[in-house]
């Protein structure tokens, strides 16, 4: 079982990535929001760079611009990366697009949402891999039940039942 189970789970990339290609529907990302996150930011950066992002749509563009315009002078003014986040996530749970607020993770920068998408099998592999170790332990113990034909003494199962259930007759 080990085998053929819990170790092909894990080994096998070309099994997994047929498993994963045939229940791609069951690994989806709900709706998301694209956005702009600025943070570890210089307290000297913060007003300008909230304002900076006023009027600006988000995109991979928008960091371009935003490196051209602050990290030139000062390369440690802050760090920025551009993220889908799930609507639920408390980052942007409630936010608006274009909305640009401020918490203690950092200076955010709301865009358009995305809709439900597939999740690679990189970002799902820990699921993915429980899922087909799964479907391989039911394809074992289907090989089992047809190779082995069970035969059950019919006789000898009531006499144990009227032994350790001597009260149900």
């Amino acid at each position: 079982m080990n085998e053929r189970v819990w170790q092909k789970g894990i080994n096998d990339e070309a099994g997994l990535q047929r498993y994963y290609e045939a229940h791609q529907g069951d690994y989806m990302w709900s709706s998301r929001k694209e956005v702009v996150r600025v943070y570890e930011v210089l307290p000297a950066y913060e007003a300008r760079v909230k304002k900076f992002l006023q009027d600006k749509p988000v995109n991979a563009a928008l960091l371009d611009r935003l490196e051209n315009t602050y990290l030139l002078e000062e390369p440690n003014a802050f760090k920025m990366e551009l993220i889908l986040l799930e609507e639920r996530h408390p980052w942007v749970m409630g936010k608006e697009a274009q909305q640009v607020f401020q918490n203690e993770a950092g200076i955010f920068k709301v865009g358009r949402e995305v809709g439900p998408a597939p999740k690679k099998l990189e970002e799902t592999r820990g699921p993915l891999i429980r899922d087909y170790q799964s479907y391989l332990e039911q394809e074992l113990l289907e090989d089992v039940r047809n190779k082995y034909q069970v035969n059950i003494n019919a006789s000898e199962l009531n006499r144990l039942k009227a032994l350790h259930y001597p009260n149900e007759n």
